[in-house]
């Protein structure tokens, strides 16, 4: 059988064997591929194979040139000293009338996102490289998981859309002046919509909880603080309170506030709260309440 003697110019070898390394014998960088070039930027030709890579597999073998003649046909893996994750997995051939080690080996990566993070592209691989297949799924389960992401996104402005429906249901029913929501999950908390009602300190869209306590009086804050932590915990079938609120003349007036939850987080504990206020101060005995009249406010339950 005649041996067949193949001859390639360095433009077709790079197009097969884009991440090849070649080693003389003093253990230096002869040549190397374009795409390692692309993928390591500090390598240059003359640099130690030491200086830059380690072995990881085999464990026990150096980088020296007569320890990895010692490895042809077995799978090594190299790592790249100046990152942390990059590997290049291959085989080494010894090149008997160069005495020169010739390295062809691929990169290894486990998502689209390590392969844009290295500015790499599918034609820096070789076509007939199994890899492309590989970053071919998995670039097509980054879609199909954008896809899944939008749908869900879709879904959570549905849920908004659907909880805000059970707003203004719960306001009609409720024939509330305005509405509020506690958003749990949310740092800002409670939310409110009170075009009707005009407090001192009437809190804003995204004020927090505490800026709407600011507005109760004083003798009412923990009867409210009170009804709601029992129906937090369960202990009350409903949120609905008797309290002050202060005008912005500085009179303190009867408002009744009443929620619902209308979402439950894992534990089974609301998550979101809808709910109305009312102005019942006509409702009372007597007329303009001011801020000196002391009144005890009325706790449904109570």
């Amino acid at each position: 059988m005649v041996d067949t003697l193949f001859s390639f110019n360095i433009n077709q070898f790079n197009r097969i064997f884009p991440f090849y390394l070649l080693i003389d014998k003093d253990g230096r960088i002869a040549s190397l591929g374009r795409s390692v070039t692309k993928l390591y930027p500090a390598i240059e030709v003359g640099c130690g194979l030491e200086d830059v890579f380690h072995l990881i597999l085999p464990p026990s073998s150096g980088t020296g040139f007569h320890a990895l003649k010692q490895l042809t046909d077995r799978v090594v893996l190299l790592h790249y000293k100046g990152q942390e994750k990059n590997i290049l997995r291959g085989q080494f051939e010894y090149l008997e009338d160069q005495d020169q080690l010739l390295f062809i080996g691929v990169p290894r990566f486990n998502s689209m996102e390590e392969v844009r993070e290295e500015a790499l592209t599918l034609n820096d691989f070789a076509k007939h490289d199994p890899l492309i297949d590989q970053l071919s799924t998995l670039r097509e389960e980054e879609i199909a998981i954008n896809d899944i992401k939008g749908l869900l996104k879709n879904a959570n402005r549905k849920e908004k859309n659907r909880t805000n429906d059970h707003l203004w249901e719960f306001e009609l029913n409720g024939n509330g002046d305005g509405i509020w929501q506690y958003d749990f999950t949310n740092e800002d908390g409670i939310h409110f919509t009170l075009d009707k009602i005009k407090l001192s300190n009437t809190p804003k869209n995204n004020h927090s909880h505490m800026r709407w306590l600011g507005s109760i009086h004083p003798e009412d804050i923990d009867v409210v603080n009170d009804a709601f932590a029992a129906y937090i915990k369960g202990d009350a079938k409903e949120f609905i309170v008797e309290h002050r609120l202060m005008d912005k003349a500085g009179d303190y007036k009867y408002f009744i506030t009443r929620g619902i939850a209308v979402e439950w987080d894992a534990q089974g504990k609301p998550s979101l709260l809808i709910g109305t206020i009312s102005n019942i101060d006509q409702q009372k005995p007597g007329i303009g309440y001011g801020a000196g009249r002391k009144r005890p406010a009325y706790h449904h339950g109570q």
